[in-house]
């Protein structure tokens, strides 16, 4: 059964989430990070991304929990591409990166205009 999935915008209420995630072992090893992470790195980090214009997160909300989250990132303007990747905390085979891709998809053609975009797709 496919999860009811919403994207809201990340914000500094939804930090806490992504240190639980990101020190988790298997994201560590994913995306070949050495050292486990922290509120403030995490705030230092939202510091910078949530004032630029050239990336946006979103956090994955499913029958009301958080479950990810996921962004368009390294747009560039001129050539209208970016980068997409979602994140699922627990992934089960019920749609949800599925549903997370659609709605990322649709923010970045619809809404910010893109022609392209790319996929980081990791996997264990």
């Amino acid at each position: 059964m496919t999860k009811n999935i919403k994207l809201f915008r990340l914000d500094k209420s939804h930090l806490v989430y992504l240190v639980k995630w990101l020190n988790q072992r298997p994201a560590r090893n994913l995306l070949r990070m050495r050292n486990m992470t922290n509120i403030r790195q995490q705030e230092l980090w939202a510091e910078a991304a949530f004032k630029s214009a050239n990336s946006h997160y979103f956090i994955i909300v499913a029958n009301g929990e958080n479950i990810g989250y996921c962004g368009v990132e390294n747009i560039d303007w001129p050539s209208k591409r970016a980068t997409i990747f979602v994140y699922i905390d627990k992934q089960e085979s019920d749609g949800t990166e599925i549903s997370s891709f659609i709605g990322l998809l649709d923010f970045a053609f619809k809404e910010l205009g893109l022609n392209r975009v790319s996929v980081d797709l990791l996997t264990e």
